[in-house]
């Protein structure tokens, strides 16, 4: 960079954020380290399934400091740091501190709601998942201890029939077997393929219920 010269720097990266009592907030790093003539953030959210319903930032202890929040319709926010004359003796601050926060009215389609008292879980699957699915690594483990003989154990080999038939051919899985001991037989692993599904059906029609449960 030539002496007076300017340059941009975009720096991107993911973090994980949590709501917690109406809000999410969220820090961003702010440190020149020498003193400059002007500072300009643009600080942006988006919420395009949910929209924005607040934006704030902590007042800044810098008495130069300008701070304009401007919304940007439902989806999005954003507010605007000016600094001038930065100096050294100045008290500037280090962190960034904002927060904002969404509709959750407004749920993410699909995935199952589970409710505990005054908590509520939502969990889902990213929109970005739902057309290309993830290939699975499933382990089955089937209890053959004495208290399966029966209708138990015969339910036991209907259920694993009925899922090995949704595994796509990019997925694998695994069969372990428990009673006396902790893994008494086992099959695979092995990709879907139509012939491991038939030959892990072979291997769990056979098994058989006895022995105590470890």
């Amino acid at each position: 960079l030539p002496p007076l010269g300017k340059t941009t720097i975009e720096i991107t990266f993911e973090e994980l954020l949590a709501r917690a009592n109406y809000e999410i907030p969220f820090q961003i790093p702010l440190s020149p380290g020498q003193p400059v003539d002007e500072l300009t953030m643009e600080i942006t959210v988006s919420e395009p399934d949910s929209g924005v319903t607040s934006f704030d930032i902590e007042p800044l202890a810098a008495s130069r400091a300008v701070v304009e929040i401007v919304k940007q319709g439902q989806v999005s926010a954003s507010a605007r740091l000016e600094l001038s004359n930065v100096l050294l003796e100045d008290d500037l601050p280090r962190l960034i501190r904002a927060s904002y926060d969404y509709d959750p009215a407004v749920m993410p389609r699909g995935g199952i709601v589970i409710g505990s008292g005054a908590c509520v879980s939502h969990l889902f699957n990213p929109s970005s998942l739902l057309d290309t699915p993830i290939p699975k690594n499933i382990v089955f483990v089937v209890d053959t201890s004495g208290s399966m003989s029966g209708q138990k154990l015969a339910d036991a080999k209907a259920a694993f029939e009925g899922i090995i038939q949704t595994l796509e051919d990019d997925d694998y899985f695994t069969v372990h077997t428990f009673s006396s001991e902790g893994t008494e037989k086992s099959w695979g692993p092995s990709k879907a393929t139509s012939f491991a599904k038939s030959d892990a059906s072979a291997f769990v029609k056979e098994l058989d219920a006895e022995g105590g449960t470890n």
